[in-house]
């Protein structure tokens, strides 16, 4: 009897081990994808290595405090599919103009990097003139 239960706890466990590395195996697919995306050869061999860390270490963080809010993973991953060059180029120009004194590079680049993936597009609406910002565009119809 003792053997059987070994065997079934075995059986789980097996299956458990195949199913974590399954999705394992999304997430580094899914976060190559992100990477990629990021156009990081543009970048110098350090700024890219910078890069793939603060991105990495978004991805799997389990949640992410920006302000008094926390935002989960999904919503985190979420924002990173939409990240490009062009945003890493805008953190790099928000970099080189900062005067702050940083003492925690890592999270302070993330927190950029969040605020500059949900300040897009209510960026893009508040310098478009009114006469071309249609209901169509803010709400759906």
């Amino acid at each position: 009897n003792n053997i059987n239960l070994d065997i079934e706890n075995f059986k789980q466990e097996k299956m458990f081990v195949s199913e974590l590395r399954a999705h394992e195996e999304n997430a580094n697919v899914e976060l190559d994808a992100i990477l990629e995306q990021c156009e990081l050869e543009i970048f110098s061999d350090e700024m890219t290595d910078f890069f793939k860390t603060v991105i990495t270490r978004m991805y799997y963080t389990k949640d992410f405090k920006v302000g008094k809010s926390v935002l989960p993973q999904s919503e985190i991953r979420k924002l990173l599919k939409r990240l490009s060059g062009d945003h890493l180029i805008e953190l790099t120009m928000r970099l080189k103009n900062n005067e702050e004194n940083v003492t925690r590079p890592i999270e302070y680049i993330c927190s950029m990097l969040v605020n500059i993936l949900t300040e897009g597009t209510g960026s893009l609406v508040l310098a478009l003139s009114k006469n071309y910002v249609s209901d169509e565009m803010l709400y759906n119809t």
